[in-house]
């Protein structure tokens, strides 16, 4: 007597074949998806904390403020626009602006009034803030600060939040320029 295979048994094995394949396709495209969000997450976090870091850079040098001239030229909540010294000590005006959910950094070199560069630091930014505040803590406001207003900012708060899916990473600090302290 000659064994065979009948076709209730062939069907069933290509069914539980196929089933088998299709748990292991999900698997697998379960474990390129999680790659692929966990890399672009990384990338985005590695990203803002670098605008982040070069932001805390430069604020830091802002220029010191004489009487004729106050070097903290525009202090909004999505704008800050100020004077600093480039490495050969000439003037340069810096500005980082909120446009959408881009800030981008802006550069006037020749200190002309115009910004002849700019940049996009970060893309895909949420509640971000400029906040400004005198040397004993106080937040000053309105938005946007008068010229006198600007005169008593002892500190700079930066605040924002980037998010993927379901996950918000935060960035805040304050940043006291060091050529404000006396």
């Amino acid at each position: 007597m000659k064994k065979s295979v009948t076709l209730i048994e062939l069907i069933a094995a290509i069914t539980i074949v196929g089933l088998l394949s299709v748990g292991f396709a999900w698997y697998f495209i379960d474990v390129i998806n999680t790659y692929n969000f966990v890399s672009f997450r990384s990338e985005i976090v590695n990203t803002a904390r670098s605008a982040f870091m070069q932001m805390t850079r430069k604020i830091r040098q802002i220029k010191k403020r004489t009487p004729s001239e106050n070097t903290i030229e525009v202090a909004e909540a999505g704008t800050l626009q100020f004077i600093s010294l480039d490495i050969n000590d000439n003037d340069i005006r810096i500005r980082y602006r909120l446009s959408g959910n881009d800030l981008y950094y802006d550069l006037d070199s020749d200190f002309d009034g115009s910004f002849e560069s700019s940049y996009l630091l970060v893309r895909g930014l949420y509640n971000f803030n400029f906040k400004y505040y005198t040397e004993d803590g106080t937040e000053l406001s309105p938005l946007p600060l008068s010229y006198s207003d600007r005169e008593n900012i002892y500190q700079i708060g930066i605040e924002f939040e980037v998010r993927e899916r379901d996950q918000i990473y935060q960035f805040h600090t304050k940043i006291c320029p060091r050529n404000f302290k006396e």
